[in-house]
């Protein structure tokens, strides 16, 4: 089961991210991934849409202001091609090293 994780102070729940992606009919798979760039934390949320969707700057948006809404963290939206999800992944991936 995923754990939530601690980003930028704030706790982000993988219950969260499901309330932010259900919203949009648009998203076939999404996950999370947090990274570290500067000592700074960055959420990535990962999206890859449904039949021929073309991703569009006004989507982007919308799905950005919706996460940010539900888990108060900013990130960003990045759309990804099919099958870059795969079936079963982590819904928040953290990638963060702590050197």
């Amino acid at each position: 089961m995923d754990q939530a994780t601690k980003v930028r102070g704030l706790f982000v729940h993988p219950g969260q991210v499901d309330e932010g992606a259900v919203r949009f009919p648009q998203i076939a798979r999404y996950q999370v991934r947090i990274t570290r760039s500067e000592h700074k934390d960055e959420m990535t949320f990962l999206i890859e849409l449904r039949g021929e969707n073309d991703p569009s700057d006004k989507l982007k948006e919308r799905i950005e202001r919706s996460v940010r809404g539900v888990t108060k963290v900013r990130g960003e939206v990045e759309f990804v091609s099919k099958g870059t999800i795969p079936d079963g992944v982590k819904k928040i991936e953290d990638q963060r090293t702590w050197e």
